[in-house]
């Protein structure tokens, strides 16, 4: 497959899911990236991004309560690709993601998204605290080099 640019993009309140979504993208390895950062009310009051069939779309967003947040699920609604390769990422905080990833697939095939891959990784979870810590200080080394591997066995399997 001849892949020429990576938009890794996120809702990312916490830092965490940027932080996986870039590991992954790192790992695949493809030279021109772009960022498209949906926590940012900016960004999300753009009219359609479109995503072009040369192109992997690495998507990701937190789970709250089991599920992909309305704000994540209605700016992907709004995008529009054509056959694009993507990945599909959910980030949780330790807790449970119930069905937030095929969530997460089915709203980003149903814009013209061709999901080859789907990850669910953990993150520091948003009501941590010092007295309290829920998944403190994830992702760590260990996760994110999960990360760049799942990356890489994603550009080997698909020759990208």
């Amino acid at each position: 497959m001849k892949i020429d640019k990576c938009k890794c993009v996120f809702f990312s309140p916490t830092g965490t899911t940027k932080t996986v979504i870039n590991e992954i993208a790192n790992g695949i390895g493809i030279k021109e990236k772009e960022s498209i950062d949906f926590t940012k009310l900016a960004v999300r009051n753009q009219n359609q991004i479109p995503f072009e069939n040369n192109e992997l779309a690495i998507i990701g967003v937190p789970v709250y309560s089991d599920r992909i947040p309305l704000l994540a699920e209605e700016f992907i609604q709004d995008l529009k690709a054509e056959e694009t390769l993507s990945v599909v990422v959910v980030v949780y905080g330790n807790r449970e993601y119930g069905d937030a990833l095929i969530e997460l697939k089915n709203t980003c095939e149903k814009v013209g998204f061709r999901t080859l891959a789907g990850g669910v990784f953990i993150g520091e979870h948003t009501i941590s605290s010092e007295k309290k810590p829920i998944a403190h200080g994830r992702p760590d080394e260990e996760d994110l080099r999960i990360a760049y591997n799942f990356g890489k066995k994603i550009k080997e399997k698909f020759e990208l």
